[in-house]
């Protein structure tokens, strides 16, 4: 019998061929479906991303984590621990991750003793490598420590704070019920004022003519005034804006 099949497979061998091929390309199109499939989804998702960028400017890939709390230094750190798994638990390649902290406004008086900075009330604030995306208008950077030699912090604000608040480039301003953790009213320097190196770079969640009264504090320095040094005594808000590479979805 089956030497009977062989030879009619032999006398039909072109035909037999022919059916062999067939099966062989239906298989491979059976199995490859699913790779094409996920591959065009992947294109569609790609193009509708990029679509949003181009259309709106603002980064189509971003998860935003907002905490307001007056728990100090645990509550930070458990912070810092989500975000450090974000980006593996979603399985994603980090782009930039962007941290603000900031107060609720608060008033301050002027050591000039300038009447026009009557009721003037400023947000201390800090923004992760916020010095890679700005240019100076006029001042300078915050120096290697934040501090002056006098204690006080270190501060730039934008074109649009210092419009707003009417405020001075080397002015120092104190805090009425702001302290430092040695107890004294906590004052700040304007060393610099700044605006945006470039508007559509996506870093600025935020654009400085929106910052109308924040005064920006070197990050470090925020920390170890108000999370490490004083944990507890002053409520602020914790923004984490997690940017991914869509393309690596």
């Amino acid at each position: 019998m089956f030497k009977v099949m062989l030879q009619k497979l032999w006398h039909k061998k072109w035909m037999s061929v022919s059916l062999f091929v067939g099966i062989m390309l239906l298989t491979a199109t059976a199995v490859s479906f699913p790779m094409y499939r996920s591959a065009a989804y992947n294109r569609m998702i790609q193009d509708l991303f990029d679509q949003y960028l181009s259309s709106t400017g603002e980064w189509p890939a971003i998860n935003v984590l907002t905490l307001s709390y007056q728990k100090g230094i645990q509550t930070f750190q458990d912070l810092e621990q989500l975000m450090a798994g974000f980006y593996d638990e979603l399985g994603v390649t980090e782009k930039e991750t962007i941290v603000y902290h900031h107060m609720s406004p608060r008033a301050v008086r002027s050591l000039m003793k300038r009447d026009d900075l009557f009721a003037a009330q400023l947000r201390i604030s800090s923004l992760s490598r916020v010095e890679d995306h700005i240019r100076f208008l006029a001042g300078e950077s915050y120096s290697e420590t934040g501090i002056t030699e006098d204690g006080s912090l270190e501060a730039i604000v934008s074109q649009s704070c210092l419009t707003t608040s009417h405020l001075l480039v080397g002015e120092t301003v104190e805090f009425e019920s702001v302290m430092d953790y040695a107890g004294n009213p906590l004052r700040i320097k304007i060393v610099g004022v700044f605006e945006a190196e470039d508007l559509q770079d996506t870093y600025w969640q935020t654009t400085p003519d929106a910052m109308g009264n924040i005064c920006l504090v070197k990050e470090s320095v925020f920390r170890d005034y108000f999370i490490d040094r004083q944990p507890g005594a002053y409520f602020f808000t914790s923004t984490c804006y997690a940017m991914w590479d869509y393309k690596t979805l």
